[in-house]
């Protein structure tokens, strides 16, 4: 029932087709064992979710040398998918990064 009021809302639109059947089944026993909803990661780095919208975002990650850059590279397919250009540049070294969404 969640999964099919959450299609309706537009919730699966930026996952994958082949990885929408089991992020489904997720939503769906998570949703009626807990009460919330969660999401599959990719195996592989950078470990996006198959939702590309619950990404785990930990504050002493960020605060890590090539924390913030590393998030932007793990939230960059969702801009793709949304077709928002999202230009990084590291100024100085790797003392600060900016990223822009442009186009």
């Amino acid at each position: 029932m969640v999964v099919d009021s959450l299609e309706e809302l537009g919730y699966f639109r930026f996952a994958d087709a082949d990885k929408l059947p089991a992020l489904q089944e997720m939503v769906g026993s998570m949703y009626a064992e807990y009460g919330t909803i969660g999401t599959v990661n990719a195996d592989d780095a950078p470990y996006e979710p198959y939702c590309r919208r619950l990404y785990h975002c930990d504050n002493e990650e960020l605060f890590e040398i090539g924390g913030v850059e590393d998030m932007v590279k793990e939230v960059k397919p969702t801009f793709d998918k949304l077709d928002i250009p999202l230009e990084c540049s590291d100024d100085f070294g790797r003392k600060t990064l900016h990223c822009i969404p442009s186009g």
